[in-house]
């Protein structure tokens, strides 16, 4: 959107984007290293850098693109999930001393928290570091960067700006509602069932709410939709 307004004013937008993109990533980082380890701005901003050179592609083109970059962590997790049976010992070990840590470290992770600038740092830090890196390239990218990406192209179909019909806009909320939340749903239960063991719900049992929240997503902005259409005419007629 600021890139089409900016064009029609025949002004070139990309250098207000990049540093907008840069600010946000430089608010992310002080965020995600003072305040909270779990930042998602520096991942939005990362993406933003990234992905803005796609602006211009078609809205079909933004739209498999976007749904296939969502899409690629569903059978990615699915192996990761399936193959740890057959990991090393010691990465198994590893990733549950990480699922589910002993006292002495939650006690030791709590009192790091509770002290100073500098206790806090030494844990933050390596969190912060890791969502930033691999998690980033193992999920962010592909989820936040792939929805960017979906939105775009839904904005070029007018979709976002109430230009579809009621009827579109109410067929969309039941449809991706009424899939999108009995997945999450049912996501919940198999947590609960397995007992929240690394084994099965660190990968797998994740992909329940993964894909039903997209559903959920599109269900909720087809009702903010609905909500325009029926503001509308009040509003012209104010």
């Amino acid at each position: 959107m600021m890139s089409e307004r900016m064009a029609s004013r025949g002004v070139a937008g990309t250098g207000l984007h990049y540093r907008r993109q840069f600010w946000l990533l430089v608010i992310g980082l002080v965020h995600a290293y003072l305040i909270w380890h779990g930042d998602i701005l520096v991942a939005y901003a990362l993406c933003g850098l990234l992905l803005y050179p796609l602006r211009k592609l078609g809205a079909r083109a933004l739209l498999w693109i976007g749904g296939c970059a969502v899409a690629f962590v569903v059978p990615f997790w699915l192996l990761a999930g399936l193959s740890i049976p057959y990991w090393p010992e010691a990465d198994r070990l590893e990733l549950l001393a990480e699922w589910a840590p002993p006292q002495e470290v939650l006690d030791s992770e709590i009192a790091a928290f509770r002290g100073g600038l500098g206790e806090q740092l030494s844990v933050r830090a390596p969190i912060a570091l890791t969502l930033q890196m691999s998690a980033f390239l193992g999920l962010f990218v592909w989820r936040a960067g792939g929805l960017m990406l979906v939105g775009m192209g839904l904005y070029k179909l007018g979709v976002l700006a109430a230009a579809r019909s009621a009827t579109f806009y109410r067929r969309m909320a039941v449809i991706g509602i009424g899939a999108g939340l009995p997945l999450a749903v049912a996501g919940a239960w198999y947590k609960l069932d397995q007992g929240f063991a690394f084994e099965t719900v660190m990968f797998q049992g994740a992909l329940f709410n993964y894909v039903g929240s997209v559903g959920v997503f599109l269900g909720y902005l087809a009702l903010v939709m609905l909500m325009v259409h029926m503001w509308t005419p009040r509003c012209e007629q104010a």
